[in-house]
């Protein structure tokens, strides 16, 4: 399977999902003319799309829909609550029976692929996000949700990849230059997924076997690429995941002084934190070693340990990151 963001922010959204011999797009939300660069990129035209899925009606997601769908003749699948609120959108006039419903919590097939549509909290008419598989592999498709629960969590288990939306840094949209309402509407239960809630979700969701992880639908206004991810990076790592909780990597960078290893190695013992492996190097006077450490035997849990070394680090002078190993090797894919 492949998953590919097309384009995914506030101006406009398309996700393209497919196997060897069925290729979807989830929302159009560009113009027929992105839309068929982005295919061309991945080596597609839109003739070989086999069906379009929409998430919900707003803009920015269905701007480029009619073309797009008129000009190939492509089947627009959308819950019924979807489709009648498109019905009164300017789409252009759509050819009869283009229009497919589906129905949350009831999967359908297109070809080998098999769609899972689930219930996304979002201030729309019937809004969905989309799981969809192939024999044994699997995606998942969640954005423009307010907030995540257990049933939100129990549709993106076990994904080889997840594109996840991360719309938002709270600060920056709290001082930003949107007004009140508009501000209230994204931080509120059927709004947008803050970089920190992205975060968090993401800590119910890793698995040894995730592929690669999107965050999508950032914000141009509040939110940028480096901001995202540094965000995303840190909750997970301070998550309470205790099933995670083995075998940790540990970085250690900065100027070169004495005493950097002993203090770090100190701090360690003192918490029954074990050195499985360890290397570094100083080039041009600068310090960068990497641990490979166990601690499973230490009664702090990761979230502790990660702000006791940082605190350590900025007393002596360096940067000290510690992430589980399994969301070092992750993260190293969003």
């Amino acid at each position: 399977m492949r998953l590919c963001s097309i384009a995914s922010g506030s101006s406009g959204n398309c996700i393209y999902v497919g196997s060897d011999n069925t290729h979807l797009l989830v929302d159009v939300g560009i113009s027929g003319k992105r839309v068929e660069q982005g295919l061309n990129s991945l080596e597609l035209t839109g003739k070989d799309i086999d069906g379009i899925l929409i998430t919900h009606e707003h803009s920015d997601h269905i701007k480029g829909l009619g073309v797009i769908a008129r000009k190939h003749q492509i089947p627009v699948y959308a819950t019924e609550g979807t489709v009648e609120a498109l019905s009164h959108m300017n789409l252009g006039k759509m050819p009869e029976g283009i229009f497919r419903e589906i129905h949350e919590d009831e999967p359908f097939e297109i070809n080998d692929l098999t769609v899972n549509p689930f219930t996304i909290p979002h201030d729309a008419a019937q809004p969905v996000g989309y799981r969809v598989e192939c024999g044994e592999h699997s995606v998942g498709i969640a954005t423009d949700l307010g907030k995540y629960n257990e049933y939100i969590v129990g549709n993106l288990q076990n994904l080889d990849a997840l594109l996840l939306e991360a719309n938002h840094d709270i600060r920056m949209l709290q001082v930003g230059k949107y007004p009140y309402y508009l501000k209230q509407r994204i931080l509120g239960d059927r709004g947008h997924l803050s970089n920190e809630n992205a975060g968090r979700l993401l800590c119910r969701l890793l698995h040894d076997n995730m592929k690669g992880i999107f965050l999508g639908h950032l914000s141009r206004e509040n939110n940028y690429e480096e901001l995202a991810y540094e965000t995303v990076c840190s909750e997970v790592t301070l998550g309470d995941n205790k099933e995670l909780m083995k075998k940790t990597i540990i970085t250690v960078v900065g100027n070169d002084t004495v005493g950097i290893i002993a203090k770090v190695c100190t701090y360690l013992a003192d918490n029954n934190v074990n050195i499985l492996d360890i290397s570094q190097t100083i080039v041009q006077g600068y310090f960068n070693m990497m641990m490979v450490t166990d601690a499973s035997k230490c009664e702090k849990d990761n979230g502790v340990l990660a702000k006791e070394l940082e605190a350590l680090g900025d007393k002596i002078g360096v940067v000290i990151r510690c992430q589980h190993e399994d969301i070092f090797n992750v993260m190293h894919r969003i």
